[in-house]
């Protein structure tokens, strides 16, 4: 029996008679402590390449940082559960697999496992500096753990810091992830400058809510050259590859983001006919989308048919549209090829203890405090000298708001530091900028529908309109954006949304 979980009785014990005589009356029975855990990722702080690194991966008590597994006082989850552990880490190999899976219940509510590691030889080319993240487009991941001290200049190209990242995962349904660095030296006489590990980084690991499910969830990671990214995928109707694909842009994310949708804004004329140039965006990203996912999505099609996939990207880069990649093998022909015509597709970012994970299943639809923290934030903007506007929407059964804003940098900036209560869901218009959405989820945020390119207000407003009306007969967003999208809607083409698929929005004066 774990020394955290106190054994059951039928009734107290002496000690438990006694030292209950000292406590004070509460007026009943205490309730039970609620399990939390946050990502475990401990193993040395360094390690010469070519070399063993044992890691130990799991989790650990509380919802902060704690190599400690299983301290004292540590709450039991209410129903046992298979927790699954996908490492990613470039620049390793994984002998006996990259994935364990852990069972949590009442004797071991935090379970950890070790894999072996093995570091691969520093790359000949210009290796990253090490006193320099991963490329991050201008947002923050969950892996910003601190890097361990550069060396000096003469020996840089001697080390390079790697990232061992692990996403945790329920029935396919990703709860948790986190990061920590390590450095990989090519000579055991650097050994000793930074044995101190670095910290974990990460959201805290929480049951997954009822209610939200996705038929594929896609985990999207930088890698240590610019343009470079891994996907990880997980499903509960496969049991997906271990080992992650590897995506190559060409390019870095934001520049290759930026010159994709800059000519579909061209060809439209803000928003016009759309489909044509979208349609070429589309045809350009195809190639870049890795094949297992290609073939997982077919899969997956293919049994939960008629039916669309649902589909979540969990990515650290907020500025390729995988949303418009053409699909070469349509699942319905009859409809537009693009990934967010054939499945309903949500997005949520991956970013240091914010925005945590899952996404919530439920956004609130009911504006009234939404618009007070707009209102907020409008005034906070107007300091900044940076143009913004709250328009006020009346749909049948409840109330909306559209925040038109500018979107220039120092707006993400703004928005992620401030605080929407509630899981709100936020309608934007304007020229807004690819990481503005995922500012709104570090924000508070549900979900927020942001268009990719400029959309007027009057079109915007219109969209607006028929998707609250939608939510609140009980659709959810995603599949309303879809659908509008299907019928040929010029503003809906430009939107996507950053929010679990699967999510819905509650009416006005409920309880949810």
């Amino acid at each position: 029996m774990d020394p955290a979980v106190p054994a059951r009785r039928k009734r107290p014990s002496v000690l438990h008679r006694l030292t209950g005589a000292f406590r004070k009356p509460d007026g009943g029975r205490a309730a039970p402590a609620e399990w939390a855990a946050f990502p475990l990722i401990d193993t040395a702080g360094e390690v010469v390449a070519g070399g063993d690194l044992e890691l130990r991966v799991g989790i650990t008590a509380g919802t902060v940082p704690d190599v400690t597994a299983g301290p004292r006082g540590a709450a039991a989850p209410g129903e046992p559960f298979e927790l699954d552990v996908q490492v990613v880490a470039e620049g390793f190999e994984a002998p006996d697999g990259w994935r364990v899976r852990l069972r949590v219940d009442e004797t071991s509510p935090y379970p950890w496992a070790v894999l072996r590691l093995v570091a691969l030889p520093l790359d000949s080319q210009r290796p990253q500096n090490p006193g320099e993240p991963p490329e991050r487009g201008g947002r923050s991941g969950p892996g910003d753990a601190r890097a361990p001290h550069p060396p000096p200049d003469r020996e840089a190209a001697r080390a390079v810091v790697r990232r061992i990242q692990a996403v945790y995962s329920v029935r396919g349904q990703v709860i948790g992830c986190g990061a920590q660095a390590v450095a990989v030296l090519d000579s055991p006489g650097l050994l000793g400058r930074d044995a101190v590990p670095a910290p974990v980084t990460g959201t805290p690991v929480r049951p997954f809510p009822p209610g939200g499910f996705a038929d594929i969830t896609v985990v999207i990671t930088h890698g240590d050259r610019p343009g470079r990214l891994w996907w990880s995928y997980l499903s509960p109707h496969f049991v997906t590859p271990d080992r992650p694909e590897v995506c190559d842009l060409g390019t870095r994310a934001p520049a290759f983001g930026r010159d994709l949708l800059g000519q579909v804004a061209a060809g439209t004329g803000h928003a016009g006919a759309g489909l044509p140039p979208r349609s070429a965006a589309g045809r350009r990203l195809a190639p870049k989308v890795p094949a297992g996912f290609r073939e997982l999505l077919e899969a997956v099609a293919a049994r939960i048919s008629p039916r669309p996939p649902r589909i979540l990207l969990l990515s650290e880069d907020p500025y390729v549209p995988w949303e418009l990649a053409a699909l070469e093998r349509p699942i319905d022909p009859s409809l537009p090829a693009s990934l967010d015509c054939q499945a309903v597709v949500g997005r949520w970012s991956l970013g240091g203890h914010r925005p945590e994970l899952p996404p919530p299943p439920v956004i609130r639809g009911e504006a009234a405090g939404l618009r007070d923290s707009l209102a907020a934030l409008h005034g906070t903007l107007a300091a900044y000298g940076e143009p913004s506007e709250l328009i006020g929407l009346t749909v049948p059964g409840g109330t909306g708001g559209l925040l038109w804003i500018g979107g220039s940098e120092p707006v993400s900036r703004v928005v992620a530091g401030q605080r929407l209560e509630g899981a709100p869901f936020v309608l934007l218009a304007g020229e807004a900028a690819a990481d503005l959405a995922p500012a709104f989820l570090v924000a508070g945020a549900g979900g927020v529908a942001a268009p990719l390119w400029p959309v007027g207000v009057e079109a915007a407003r219109e969209l607006a309109l028929e998707l609250h009306r939608r939510c609140m007969a009980g659709e959810a967003p995603a599949d309303v954006l879809r659908s509008l999208r299907c019928a040929g809607s010029a503003a809906a083409l430009a939107y996507r949304f950053s929010g679990h698929p699967s999510a819905v929005l509650t009416p006005p004066h409920s309880t949810a």
